[in-house]
């Protein structure tokens, strides 16, 4: 190993056209890597909302039933309809056709 000797520059970086291409892939590859990205940002918004809707149902499934009846009755609202449930085609990974 020489300490004088100057550093090495890969030949594709001394070439411009051969630079631009570099640069092009490195765009291409930023791409990919963000739809890759937004597409697990997506996935963890919806397993969140999955998540909340559980806990929503569960405390309503335990909660005192004649408590819930006094505070309709107070707000005002009719008993709730009964929710549909999810399918399988609402997760972010099921691509709409």
């Amino acid at each position: 190993m020489n300490p004088d000797a100057p550093a090495f520059v890969p030949g594709s970086i001394k070439s411009p056209a051969k630079q631009a291409s570099t640069l092009d892939a490195a765009n291409k590859l930023d791409a990919e890597e963000l739809q890759t990205i937004n597409a697990w940002v997506e996935l963890q918004a919806w397993l969140a909302e999955l998540e909340r809707d559980h806990c929503i149902e569960l405390a309503l499934r335990y909660a005192d039933k004649k408590r819930i009846e006094e505070i309709h009755k107070r707000v005002g609202v009719s008993k709730p309809k009964p929710k549909a449930r999810r399918t399988r085609s609402s997760s972010p990974l099921v691509k709409a056709s």
